[in-house]
């Protein structure tokens, strides 16, 4: 199976335009409107939908620039209101499904690791 990353995704359901993970184009095409933005604990977060599977995915490096990676998304495991229902079938067979996250890189503040993250 080819790697492949979320870089693009798109924000309706079926055949859609894709977009490149950005805060220009979020803006452009959501104009930062729910249910594509929300306010989560950590500030504002935003949505959209993977573009093979059709589930939620959460953009990352939109509203908190990330230091050693460009924007990109990562599939919610769950359902995200206005957006989608979460489908497991789909996610284990999409594509851009990964085990592990460990291929995304982002710092976290210390207060927020466990005694655990911080050994």
């Amino acid at each position: 199976m080819e790697v492949t990353s979320l870089l693009e995704v798109k924000f309706h359901k079926g055949f859609s335009e894709k977009h490149e993970v950005s805060l220009e184009n979020f803006k452009k095409v959501t104009h930062e409107k729910e249910p594509y933005k929300k306010e989560g604990q950590n500030g504002k977060e935003a949505y959209a939908l993977c573009p093979l599977c059709d589930n939620a995915v959460k953009l990352l490096g939109v509203y908190k620039k990330l230091e050693k990676q460009r924007p990109h998304a990562r599939h919610c495991r769950f359902d995200v209101d206005g957006i989608a229902e979460y489908d497991e079938c789909r996610y284990f067979n999409c594509p851009n499904h990964r085990e592990r996250a460990d291929y995304v890189i982002e710092v976290r503040p210390r207060e927020d690791m466990t005694d655990f993250n911080r050994e």
